[in-house]
């Protein structure tokens, strides 16, 4: 069986609330004003 993952379209359908963890990530790479290339690494539990 394949599954599609589809990405959710609202906040209301955030079921496991990481809307605010992505939103700042979102709000710190727009900020980001280097002309050099960066990576971003999430770990968690």
């Amino acid at each position: 069986m394949i599954l599609p993952d589809y990405p959710i379209q609202s906040k209301e359908n955030d079921k496991l609330r990481r809307a605010p963890l992505a939103q700042k990530v979102a709000d710190l790479i727009l900020a980001f004003k280097g002309s050099e290339s960066f990576v971003v690494g999430i770990e968690g539990a």
